[in-house]
């Protein structure tokens, strides 16, 4: 099997997404988990829903991905999508360090 240049921008594009949604799982298992002394705050549960969404709305969208040719430019305005989602993500939410 030849790998290309499309799956390799795949992988990497539903990788960033990946860590984000772990991310995003961990706060909010944190929030429910009532021994680990976070408050349930109902603006930040409502941030952490809207991330949720829009991850998996941007990983609902790979299909079009693999169905291009790409370039560096390209590749590099792609991947930023998930990387400032990501940024996003580690910024709205507080550190998993912080729950436990």
């Amino acid at each position: 099997m030849e790998v290309t240049n499309s799956l390799l921008v795949t992988l990497m594009f539903v990788g960033i997404l990946t860590i984000g949604i772990g991310t995003i799982l961990d706060a909010l298992a944190a929030v429910v988990n009532r021994r680990a002394g976070l408050r349930a705050n109902r603006y930040q549960t409502n941030w952490m829903l809207l991330l949720l969404l829009i991850h998996l709305n941007m990983f609902w969208h790979v299909l079009k991905i693999l169905n291009q040719e790409w370039i560096f430019l390209g590749f590099l305005f792609i991947i930023s999508g998930p990387i400032i989602l990501y940024f996003a993500t580690r910024v709205l939410l507080p550190d998993p360090g912080d729950y436990y």
